[in-house]
């Protein structure tokens, strides 16, 4: 199986899957930028590691690389953009590796690693 992570989907590459399951096409971004009056904004790609479902957050650590969110999704499920994406309609291609963890940073090494299992 391939595994693909949004924490290594960049804006101009995302992925849109159509389920081999249940036929749904989802858009995983990975990354969105936009431009407002007030100036650029970044937002980051999280999947809830219960539902599925996807959430943009604007939240950022100084201390490391965030690939998880403290925010609960409504299910009570952790968002997190460095285990492999399902589909959130019918939970096809998610494993046991899909589950809630207790650290929501990576440093730079855990980064070029996860790269590398994405196949960059």
């Amino acid at each position: 199986m391939i595994n693909y992570f949004l924490h290594c989907i960049e804006q101009h590459h995302s992925i849109t899957a159509e389920c081999s399951s249940c036929d749904i096409e989802t858009v995983f971004s990975g990354v969105m930028w936009y431009r407002t009056d007030e100036g650029k904004f970044i937002q980051r790609e999280y999947q809830c590691q219960d539902c599925g479902q996807l959430k943009y957050s604007d939240k950022y650590s100084h201390e490391g690389i965030t690939v998880a969110l403290s925010e609960k999704c409504k299910c009570g499920g952790q968002y997190r953009s460095d285990k492999n994406i399902f589909c959130p309609n019918c939970h096809h291609r998610k494993t046991s590796h899909n589950k809630t963890e207790n650290y929501n940073l990576i440093d730079e090494e855990q980064d070029r690693l996860l790269r590398i299992k994405h196949g960059e």
